[in-house]
């Protein structure tokens, strides 16, 4: 007959004596039946320490919400989840006796922070209350899942929780999970004792996979598992948890260990309660938990939007409002457009500041409008999108230094430079933020030169840059500048280059984007 085996206690299907077989029971098969291959529960087994099959030691530090519930003399008979200082998340069947009662609580003890279950260190705390859920079916495992509260706070760090949007970017099928417990490490030896913590990575599977292997899977159910076997909780790992990565270095409590036939057999999967479709039901029971569905938003950007002379390696950064997935912020979700041409970039994400960055492989092209985005594949750690959202900026079509005397205060130095790169990149007033000499003798405020002036000196005729390439400036190169400034989509036009110049246009000459490069960069000779 085939087992159902919820895994703090294996029973036959529609057997009578519910989720775990009675201590005394337990202790009898334990004595009489070592060499058989028995069906043996891990409730309240005296001496029986249980384990996972095929997983590895828990390393230290790691998975520090692990809990254990034990009886009164240190035996395990379930594991459990710390979900917030004061509770902790398990299966139903890990609170309740054959008959449906409530284990009492003067049994019960609490072990955390320790991966040696007998070793020191760690907590141990007694409980106070027990939860289990009101529609827990023993015969199903339907809605096997309860909440323990501790009589003192622990001070071991707990494990958010797993939401449905979550779930669905976190646990789809074939996600890597983690099941953590001391249960049985051999399905076929009635005891097989382990004093470690251990882990098992399994799988994520699909309702319909799960269901046509094992049956009775309901919405309430995730699986994880092998089809091969050999990898699996087992009894003992009752109400332990099932992790998955939460995209951020951390990790998300999914599932919670219920049942399966028999243990790590081949073409079966572990069944564990799924988290997500209870957290109304914890928040109701249980703590006061902090759960997120509002969207993220831009707190800021730079360079900031409509910006104008930005330089050309430039390192974009974005501030969110709260903590980001860092799995998320990649070369797909921030993107960098001069443009249609897509920008190549190196994307980063400091989860102590909540701010991502973008730094250009190489040089952006100058005097060019750019555009980055934010698309809502960008997720917070709650799994929540954020709207899509994008910026532009300008950047610097002229270096800050120029040797034309713009400003006409007798000198060509970063002032003027700034004047022709404003004028250029379409700056409504030239001469913001600049403190120019009164004795400029201009018609601006306090004698310095107002925007008209300034605009007629940049497109002057006269030049002191061989724009052109011929070896001198003369009034070919002054009116390369004047054509470049006034937007001229042909740059050369009117104006006779010589032969000489050995650009890669026709006879020799500049070509528009040569001559554009040159101006744009300012480069006298």
């Amino acid at each position: 007959m085939t087992e159902k085996t919820p895994f703090s206690g294996r029973l036959r299907q529609g057997s009578p004596e519910g989720p775990r077989l009675s201590r005394f029971a337990l202790l009898l098969v334990a004595s009489l039946l070592l060499a058989l291959v028995a069906v043996v529960t891990g409730a309240r087994a005296s001496g029986v320490d249980q384990r996972i099959i095929g997983g590895e030691p828990v390393a230290s530090g790691n998975g520090p919400w692990m809990a254990a519930l034990t009886d009164r003399q240190g035996s395990i008979f379930c594991g459990a989840a710390l979900i917030h200082p004061s509770w902790l998340l398990t299966a139903a069947h890990c609170v309740l006796e054959d008959n449906g009662n409530k284990t009492p609580l003067s049994s019960m003890r609490v072990v955390l922070g320790r991966l040696l279950l007998n070793g020191s260190g760690g907590e141990t705390r007694d409980v106070a209350e027990t939860i289990a859920h009101s529609a827990y079916n023993s015969i199903t495992s339907d809605n096997d899942i309860a909440l323990v509260r501790l009589t003192t706070p622990s001070s071991q760090p707990a494990i958010e929780l797993t939401t449905a949007t979550l779930e669905n970017l976190l646990a789809t099928a074939g996600t890597s999970a983690t099941a953590m417990g001391w249960g049985r490490t051999n399905a076929t030896e009635a005891i097989s004792t382990s004093n470690a913590l251990l882990e098992v990575s399994l799988p994520i599977v699909t309702w319909s996979t799960c269901n046509n292997a094992v049956g009775g899977i309901t919405d309430n159910m995730i699986c994880a598992g092998y089809t091969s076997g050999g990898h699996d909780t087992c009894s003992g790992d009752s109400g332990g948890p099932l992790v998955v990565p939460d995209g951020s270095g951390g990790w998300r409590l999914a599932g919670i260990v219920s049942w399966g036939i028999g243990c790590a057999r081949a073409g079966t999967y572990g069944v564990y309660t799924r988290v997500s479709r209870f957290l109304d039901w914890i928040l109701q029971y249980g703590p006061a938990l902090v759960l997120d569905t509002q969207a993220p938003t831009v707190t800021s950007v730079s360079p900031t939007a409509s910006a104008n002379g930005i330089s050309t390696t430039p390192t974009l950064s974005v501030l969110f409002n709260e903590a980001m997935m860092a799995s998320t912020i990649n070369s797909d979700s921030i993107t960098l457009r001069s443009g249609a041409t897509l920008i190549g970039g190196a994307v980063t994400y400091d989860s102590a500041t909540r701010s991502a960055r973008f730094k250009p492989t190489t040089p952006l092209p100058r005097g060019t409008l750019h555009t980055a985005r934010l698309a809502p594949s960008l997720r917070d750690v709650w799994g929540n999108p954020l709207a899509e959202f994008s910026w532009s900026f300008t950047t610097e079509l002229l270096t800050p230094a120029s040797t034309l005397d713009i400003d006409g205060d007798g000198d060509g130095d970063a002032v003027d430079g700034i004047l022709i790169q404003r004028r250029l990149t379409g700056a409504s007033t030239l001469v913001t933020g600049l403190t120019l000499p009164t004795s400029i003798g201009g018609a601006g405020a306090a004698g310095s030169r107002d925007n008209d002036e300034i605009v007629s000196r940049i497109t002057a005729a006269g030049t002191g840059f061989d724009v052109d390439g011929d070896g001198d400036t003369d009034a070919n190169d002054g009116l390369m500048i004047r054509n470049r400034l006034s937007g001229l989509s042909e740059i050369t036009t009117g104006v006779r280059l010589p032969t000489g110049v050995n650009g890669s246009g026709p006879g020799g000459a500049r070509t528009n984007e040569e001559i554009r490069n040159r101006i744009d960069t300012l480069d006298p000779g």
